[in-house]
């Protein structure tokens, strides 16, 4: 989760800040969508693997609203940053907000308690399990 946030907050908006032009603006977007693909993945199954089973609803829930809030938030700062500074002060606002918001998050997430690392036929067994009929 740590390496999506950076890439996409720190990386990819500090770039996108400085390009020249509305398409690579709007490559560099694509890939920053791409890269934050990887949060919402390992924090589901961070907490499926982490919160004890009676809680995990709870859980869920608070990650769904917290994102939700994250975005609001992204939005209305973005548009105050461009309203006053232009649109490129803005994407690089985020950026840094990205940046420090990862770096809180690194320093507060606990240590892993119940994960219990398996060897397996990797995406292989992934596939095959989709294709279960009892699923």
């Amino acid at each position: 989760m740590t390496l999506s946030l950076l890439a996409s907050s720190s990386l990819i908006d500090g770039v996108a800040a400085f390009l020249p032009d509305w398409h690579a603006l709007l490559a560099v977007r694509a890939l920053e969508g791409f890269a934050l693909g990887g949060v919402p993945a390992v924090a589901m199954a961070y907490l499926a693997e982490e919160v004890a089973p009676e809680g995990l609803g709870l859980a869920m829930g608070l990650y769904v609203g917290g994102t939700a809030i994250g975005c609001m938030a992204g939005r209305v700062i973005s548009g105050v940053l461009a309203d006053h500074f232009g649109w490129r002060m803005a994407i690089g606002g985020i950026g840094v907000l990205g940046l420090l918001a990862r770096l809180a998050f690194r320093s507060m997430l606990p240590p892993l308690r119940r994960f219990q690392p398996r060897c397996g036929a990797g995406w292989a067994s992934g596939i095959i399990g989709a294709r279960s009929p009892g699923i």
